[in-house]
């Protein structure tokens, strides 16, 4: 019979996560589910059998890989069934004009500048004056114009008029696809709408224990805005209490993410653990009375799940409310508890619950942060010996935040693009500091509950506290050379670091030749690949329009160099155009434009509505406004010839007064227009491409 481990759950969560990567790849394999899992489920019990009746068959390990292609195979049937895009009655499959939908708001209110986010469970459609029933997730976002309108609540039943609408895919290359991440969360559709084109119809919550929370949480946030009085150290409390981050400001979420600080703001493992220990300490008279570690056990058990439904049950918050409860119940069955399997079970569990946590960012550095730790920071403190107790702590608290950053480098590196140089610095702020926020926000909650004066004392205390966090990470974020930017790491790379991080570590505790060897053959390899890329990138030479709103901008690039050209009478949102064209710099191993200098010397001189420009060899013509009835003679030659604006009316006009090589439709026109003018190329045989919905246009230049 086949023995496993003292953590089988490790290999039953690596299962899982491999049958999810078959399930993206090859997803037909799961066409014929039924035949294929009995067909696996027959092969493993006739090794079983064999193993059970014949002692010297010695089938343990084909065994053992059955029962792992078992558990793999189930958790990619499991992502199939969360697809609910496939859905025959989901509302994106609907025909016809859709004028109004219902639906029952199923999450609570994320306060945005301009408007309110929903997460709205669609329940039926009028299309074309036919009421069909329906399905499907979809984010409805309500303007705060009307600012005396009480935001919607968990439960609500709404009518709202207006249409859903497709979350669009990147248009420019590199860009972030928020329509892929979003549709993660099964949510594949958004509706822009004012508050008057919305009706609560009743209330009529999904879930009692989903209620009771947002209730409480509304509770808590009204009495922590209360209680503290500074306006960043209220945001800070409801980040740290309970899980609320819509009040950070744009300097605040900077300063905690570029000293390595921002895990403090997101409630994870840390806060789960804190309030753990709380807990602990007021159970802790009972814990010697007979059947009180059940009582204990099923006490923390239920608060601990009460505070991650509080907080919004993000992927690293579950991860530590279910590693907390595996621990509570193991030490309550009087069990030892490995936390290798504690996380697999965690993860185990997560992810047959929902598939696609495994993309979640959250979940990611959540679990290899605590593995990193688990595994690490034993071995980076024993390197250096502290006599002193009050130093030996910091060197405690350091060793966890070297061991969470290796663990997470590169993950940090290919999502986020930075690396916070003094993180260690940071963390010995934020780490004794979150601890004693939460311990003095918990003990002010609780008194205020009982009077307000009382909570109001704690509350200036906290005020101050929170205040002295930030001032000290603050001033961290001032030390030069702080943040290290512009990195990149692609998914190949990713997967090389890790594995060099861990031939490296292998090599470092077992003194072995052989891993030596290889982390040193990795560490060329990896080389070996950045030199591949950079090679390639020398000898390349093209021309990019974006896809961007407001101006037309030309990347020009010539080997590891590039040039930014945009229209000179225009004021582009500097913010969305480095949002749009950064990433692809970063990729390519360019550097970041500058806004302040050449950059707006680019495209020449204008000549009325027509603009004139030379990018490297090309030459470039824009049309900004309406030219109908604007008479051009002879005709104009150019290479590249953008129409924005609505400013041609007439093909035949076009053909007449300009021959090009190149047509674009820029993106300041209509999806009306564009569709329209696209249609009459096509009769007339012009090929066109449109920025607007085909995205960004590329073409390599010749020398």
């Amino acid at each position: 019979m086949y023995t496993w481990s003292a953590f089988p759950f490790v290999r039953f969560a690596f299962a899982g996560i491999a049958g999810i990567f078959l399930f993206e790849r090859w997803p037909q394999i799961w066409d014929s589910f039924y035949v294929v899992l009995g067909i696996l489920l027959l092969l493993y019990l006739i090794t079983w059998g064999i193993e059970f009746i014949w002692k010297r068959a010695r089938l343990t390990l084909l065994s053992g890989c059955l029962g792992l292609a078992i558990v793999a195979y189930v958790f990619g049937w499991v992502m199939l069934q969360t697809n609910t895009l496939d859905d025959e009655d989901h509302f994106r499959h609907v025909s016809g004009r859709i004028v109004a939908y219902e639906g029952r708001v199923v999450s609570d209110v994320l306060e945005k500048e301009t408007t309110r986010r929903y997460t709205v469970e669609v329940s039926r459609v009028l299309a074309d004056s036919t009421e069909t029933l329906v399905s499907g997730l979809l984010h409805l976002y309500i303007g705060k114009r009307d600012m005396i309108a009480m935001p919607l609540v968990y439960g609500d039943v709404i009518r709202v008029l207006g249409a859903p609408s497709e979350i669009p895919p990147p248009t420019n290359p590199e860009e972030f696809n928020y329509s892929a991440y979003i549709a993660r969360q099964q949510i594949h559709g958004q509706s822009f709408v004012s508050p008057d084109r919305v009706e609560v119809m009743h209330n009529d919550p999904p879930s009692v224990v989903l209620e009771r929370a947002y209730v409480l949480r509304a509770y808590l946030q009204k009495k922590i805005l209360t209680y503290i009085q500074d306006r960043d150290a209220q945001a800070i409390a409801l980040a740290l209490l309970i899980g609320i981050k819509d009040f950070l400001s744009e300097d605040l979420t900077t300063a905690y993410s570029s000293t390595g600080a921002m895990h403090v703001l997101a409630v994870s493992g840390l806060h789960v653990g804190i309030f753990y220990m709380i807990l602990l300490f007021v159970l802790k008279p009972i814990e010697k009375r007979p059947g009180g570690h059940i009582v204990i056990a099923v006490v923390s058990v239920f608060v601990i799940w009460g505070y991650t439904f509080v907080t919004g049950m993000s992927p690293s918050v579950l991860r530590a409310a279910t590693m907390f409860s595996v621990f509570a119940l193991s030490k309550a069955l009087v069990r030892s508890s490995n936390i290798y399997n504690s996380l697999g079970i965690s993860a185990f569990i997560l992810l047959l619950y929902d598939p696609n946590l495994l993309y979640s960012v959250g979940f990611q550095l959540s679990f290899l942060a605590v593995t990193g730790i688990v595994y690490l920071q034993p071995r980076i403190y024993r390197l250096v010996y502290v006599r002193n107790k009050y130093l030996d702590k910091i060197w405690v608290i350091t060793a966890v935040s070297i061991a969470a950053q290796i663990a997470t480098l590169p993950l940090t590196i290919y999502y986020f693009n930075q690396f916070p140089t003094y993180f260690f610095l940071s963390n010995l702020v934020v780490i004794p500091g979150a601890f004693l926020i939460m311990i003095g926000g918990i003990f002010m909650l609780v008194v205020g509950s009982m009077a307000d004066g009382l909570g109001i004392v704690v509350g200036f205390l906290v005020d101050y506290l929170i205040r002295a966090m930030n001032y000290l990470v603050l001033a961290v974020e001032q030390i030069p050379g702080s943040l290290i930017t512009w990195l990149y790491f692609d998914n190949f790379q990713v997967w090389m670091v890790y594995g060099l991080i861990v031939l490296m570590l292998m090599a470092f505790y077992h003194r072995s030749s052989l891993y030596m060897g290889a982390s040193l053959l990795a560490t060329c390899l990896v080389l070996a690949w950045g030199h591949v890329k950079d090679r390639a990138r020398s000898i390349r030479s093209e021309l990019i329009v974006y896809d961007i709103s407001g101006t037309t901008a030309i990347d020009v690039i010539a080997g590891r160099q590039a040039a930014l050209y945009i229209e000179p009478d225009k004021e582009p949102d500097f913010e969305m155009l480095h949002f749009q064209i950064d990433p692809f710099r970063r990729a390519n191993g360019l550097a970041p434009f500058d806004e302040g200098l050449s950059f707006f010397q680019s495209l020449a001189e204008s000549k009325g509505v027509i603009k004139f420009g030379q990018v490297a060899n090309q030459r470039v013509i824009i049309l900004d406004s309406l030219l109908t009835g604007y008479t051009i003679n002879p005709p104009i030659e150019t290479d590249i010839l953008v129409i924005n604006n609505h400013s041609v009316k007439s093909v035949h006009w076009l053909k007449e007064h300009f021959r090009f090589k190149h047509l674009l439709i820029g993106s300041d026109n209509s999806w009306y227009y564009t569709t329209r003018l696209q249609k009459q190329l096509a009769e007339q045989q012009i090929a066109s491409h449109s920025l607007l919905s085909q995205g960004s246009w590329r073409m390599t230049l010749s020398d």
